[in-house]
């Protein structure tokens, strides 16, 4: 809850976004944990680490197109991302 009013008063930290995302993600909380790194990645579209980190909630979910789209992405971004390179 803390960590939600963190966000909501900070609504561009990124940090706080994160955290927020993969506690979602830890509580099984899927498509929020997914709108929250959509967030981030609106936020700041050329940090690989949110693309690679929704490609592995997507990979979770058993949705492979959207992983994978992710994946392809952080990539892009930044070629040594190890996590991404096992996702495909």
């Amino acid at each position: 809850i803390l960590l939600v009013k963190a966000v909501n008063n900070q609504p561009k930290n990124e940090q706080a976004l994160f955290n927020l995302s993969v506690l979602y993600e830890i509580k099984g909380e899927f498509p929020k944990a997914i709108n929250t790194l959509e967030k981030l990645i609106s936020i700041n579209p050329l940090n690989s680490e949110y693309y690679q980190t929704i490609g592995l909630f997507y990979l979770a979910q058993s949705h492979y197109s959207s992983a994978e789209k992710n994946f392809l992405k952080a990539l892009q971004l930044n070629d040594n991302l190890i996590e991404s390179k096992k996702g495909l």
